[in-house]
């Protein structure tokens, strides 16, 4: 009894107990009991009791008492077929009946029990919807998924009797158009169709259905969110066959940790933690690059000191090579001017020997003898040759392209129709000497070397306006000529 209160069904009975009934059977004897308040003829009571167990399936199999216990949930009044969703305390509800209608009634094949049940529940559609539960003679339209399980119903029905598709959509077109339609669009308790296909009831913090009917006076939420709701209330009475609907208002408010000053207080706190977060991140990253600004600068100031360390080092090498060069310069100039020198005397030796033979082969007579006239010619001819060919002027050579960096050799491999004595007036213009110091040594006259730079002029190519001197002081030695 506390359950069936706590469950708001009836919880209270007088107990009444009549007495009880004794009598004694013998095996195929058929006793009938009825019990009522007004007088029963008995021959209908046999007769109503003979008929009822004719119709009663026999529980001679398993089989045969699952089809007697499905028959005892299908009830058959004026109204219509409809199916009990808890027999017999509970009355008949739309979502169940599509649940158990293909098992109990297409799994035997019992079609038009089926079809009745069904049209019973189309003939009391409000709208896409279907009447979910009843008290007395109020209809409750609150199941949102009772026409899908009516689409679900018909493709079994479709499915396990074989049905045809078209005959099904010919007698039941109107309801499902309906369905399809509202759901599309939109219609009560926000079922909608979303953009992406899927269907959607219901709203935030609202309930979609009534509870059931209680004797209790209290209705308990749990874990409500702040805000304000509405509570609809429906009351049934004895005296009114239609229940009484009211509706009241009430807020919920937020806790303290959800409230307004809770949340700028989180704001000031994160802002602060968020500063202070800013602050120590700003302060570290001044000393971290303070420590690498140091660093770097004692890096650059190590590699300062060995920039000036390495220049001071290569100012050393250079005066050192400097020096190196100049001695070996002043030794090549001087071997050269020893040995120009050394040309000079010889050539005016040789000279002055040239003239006394010269002198005395026009000294001598025809009387002479002309043997003498002969060697004196001979002799002149020898000097000559010793002039122009000496082995101080190999010496020469090389000493100079040993300091002039093979100039000669380059010289000679460029302009290779320049003679010799040519190639030596260019040597000794590439030293600097003037004409009339070259002349003594070339053997020749001042006006002799002119004539000699003319000629080089026109071999080398060079214009009226080209000065030879700078020419020759100027020509590059390629690497290749240097080694």
């Amino acid at each position: 009894y506390i359950r069936e209160q706590e469950r708001g069904y009836d919880a209270g009975e007088d107990q009444f107990v009549p007495g009880f009934f004794e009598l004694q059977m013998k095996q195929g004897d058929t006793v009938i009991l009825s019990v009522s308040l007004k007088e029963e003829s008995p021959a209908a009571i046999k007769r109503q009791c003979e008929a009822e167990v004719k119709r009663l399936l026999p529980q001679t199999s398993y089989e045969d008492c699952l089809l007697k216990a499905a028959d005892q949930f299908i009830i058959r009044d004026a109204n219509g077929t409809k199916l009990w969703a808890g027999f017999p305390w509970f009355g008949s509800c739309s979502r169940d009946t599509f649940l158990a209608l293909p098992g109990i009634t297409l799994a035997q094949g019992d079609e038009k029990t089926f079809t009745a049940a069904l049209d019973y529940l189309v003939s009391r559609m409000q709208g896409p919807f279907f009447p979910h539960r009843y008290y007395q003679k109020s209809l409750y339209f609150t199941a949102v998924d009772s026409p899908l399980w009516f689409f679900y119903v018909l493709q079994l029905y479709e499915k396990m009797l074989g049905k045809d598709k078209k005959d099904i959509w010919k007698k039941y077109k109107k309801p499902l158009t309906t369905i399809l339609e509202s759901f599309i669009t939109g219609t009560d308790f926000n079922v909608h169709t979303l953009d992406n296909g899927l269907l959607y009831a219901g709203r935030r913090s609202a309930e979609s259905e009534w509870s059931p009917y209680s004797r209790r006076s209290i209705k308990e939420y749990t874990n409500l969110t702040e805000g304000t709701y509405t509570f609809h209330l429906r009351v049934i009475s004895n005296y009114s066959e239609n229940p009484v609907q009211t509706t009241f208002h009430f807020t919920i408010l937020p806790p303290w940790y959800r409230s307004w000053w809770a949340y700028l207080l989180y704001t000031l706190l994160l802002a602060a933690l968020g500063f202070e977060a800013y602050r120590r991140q700003k302060r570290k990253r001044q000393k971290l690059i303070a420590q690498k600004d140091e660093q770097i600068h004692e890096r650059e100031e190590q590699i300062h000191e060995q920039e000036e360390q390495i220049l001071e080092q290569e100012e050393k090498i250079a005066i050192l090579r400097e020096e190196k060069l100049e001695i070996e310069l002043r030794s090549k100039q001087d071997e050269l001017v020893r040995s120009r020198m050394n040309i000079v005397r010889k050539n005016e030796m040789l000279q002055e020997i040239k003239k006394t033979a010269v002198s005395l082969n026009k000294s001598l007579s025809e009387e002479n003898l002309p043997a003498s006239k002969r060697r004196i010619i001979r002799l002149i001819g020898q000097i000559d040759t010793n002039i122009s060919h000496d082995d101080d002027l190999d010496a020469f050579h090389d000493s100079f392209d040993a300091v002039h960096h093979k100039f000669l050799q380059t010289l000679s491999k460029r302009y290779p129709d320049l003679s010799h004595k040519e190639m030596m007036l260019c040597a000794y213009i590439r030293m600097g000497l003037q004409s009339k110091e070259i002349a003594p040594l070339q053997n020749i006259s001042t006006r002799g070397i002119e004539i000699s730079r003319y000629r080089i002029r026109q071999k080398l190519g060079l214009d009226k306006s080209a000065s030879l001197t700078e020419f020759l002081m100027h020509l590059e030695v390629p690497d290749t000529d240097q080694q």
